[in-house]
């Protein structure tokens, strides 16, 4: 195998291996998103469930 070709195959690698990279990284970027919009979601319920406790022991009295 001469330089050239050591080269061509060399670059060609790194290549790939920086499209995976990549892909990892956006891939962890979504799941954090995810989990933030999730967790936001829960405490958003949390709220409403305790406006709803608040009403309705207001109703009540």
């Amino acid at each position: 195998m001469n330089k050239t070709t050591q080269r061509r195959l060399i670059f060609i690698l790194l290549s790939i291996a920086i499209c995976f990279a990549g892909g990892f990284f956006a891939g962890k970027h979504y799941r954090q998103q995810e989990n933030l919009a999730l967790e936001k979601a829960k405490q958003e319920a949390k709220a409403a469930v305790q406006q709803a406790k608040r009403e309705r022991w207001l109703d009540v009295e």
